[in-house]
Formats: C-alpha cells, sequence, structure tokens
C-alpha cells in the first residue's frame, strides 16, 4: 500500500470514526451523519448480552451476502432481551439486513459447512432456513426504505 493510500484509508476511518450518533425514537444512537432516510432494526429473542451484535446493510442485489458487498456493518455490545441498531441510509431505496450475534466478539460469523450457523442470526423478514444450499435472495428478505424513520424487525434464531 503506498503513502498515499494509507493516508487516505486513514483519513476515511478518522471521518466515520467523528461521525455525529443521533438519538432515535427508542433513546439509542443512530450511526453516521443524519440523511433523510433512517432505519431502525429492532433485533428480538436475544438470549445473552455476550459479545457483540452486526447489523450488515445491503442495498443492492447482485452484492447481497457477497465479500465487500455491503454498504455498512455496525457493531454493539449485544443486550438481552432485545436492542435496536440505528443507521442513517444513503438514499430511498431496497435495502436488507443481515443482524448475527458475534458470541465471541472477533468480528466472523461462526458457519459450519455441514451444520450451517454456529451463532445466532436473523435477516429481513425473519426468513427460518440459512445453509449453503438454502441461502436468501436479496428479494427475499429486501424492504423499502422511504425518507423518514422505516423500522424493521429481525428475530435471532439460534444453531440447532
Amino acid at each position: 500500500m503506498t503513502i498515499a493510500k494509507l493516508r487516505g484509508a486513514l483519513a476515511a476511518a478518522c471521518v466515520l470514526a467523528a461521525a455525529p450518533l443521533s438519538a432515535h425514537a427508542d433513546g439509542g444512537a443512530c450511526e453516521g451523519a443524519p440523511t433523510a432516510v433512517k432505519i431502525v432494526v429492532k433485533v428480538e429473542n436475544v438470549r445473552a448480552s455476550q459479545g457483540l451484535m452486526a447489523a450488515t446493510f445491503y442495498n443492492d442485489g447482485d452484492k447481497f451476502l457477497k465479500k465487500n458487498g455491503s454498504i455498512r456493518v455496525l457493531r454493539v455490545p449485544a443486550k438481552a432481551p432485545a436492542q435496536s441498531i440505528c443507521f442513517w441510509a444513503p438514499a430511498p431505496g431496497d435495502y436488507a439486513v443481515v443482524v448475527y450475534q458475534d458470541l465471541d466478539s472477533n468480528h466472523k460469523f461462526a458457519f459450519n459447512l455441514f451444520t450451517g450457523p454456529q451463532e445466532p442470526w436473523g435477516l429481513t423478514h425473519n426468513p427460518p432456513n440459512l445453509s449453503l444450499l438454502h441461502r436468501p435472495t436479496f428479494n427475499q428478505v429486501k424492504f423499502a426504505a422511504h425518507p423518514g424513520e422505516n423500522v424493521v424487525t429481525v428475530s435471532l434464531n439460534y444453531p440447532k
């Protein structure tokens, strides 16, 4: 990495770190600079206040569930029995949210090729099955975000 690229990456990180947090309806902070579109993800069925709750936001079906395909990943301390994660979206449009409870706080979703998820997880519209053979599509889990506050509920599923 060149010095210029390193400086650019550090500058971007500083901008993100300094981005204002503003309150949303349940008193929590909303990530990023305010825009016309606020998305509040209410995470339900949180069994333990352990690790981090990670919410990954997508707005492009071609990039859904692909490496570097998200527009934002937010991580906050997990709180049982429910919590909210708020994000200022860039514009109105279709979005999908993937949530998982990162129990060991390693910033990786524990997934076994044979048995599936090893940590609690959920998606918008709460599809019940997740495996390499049963991955939901963007169209199955997307929702339309309009100007103003958009509240979506995600219920965590647990490994079997």
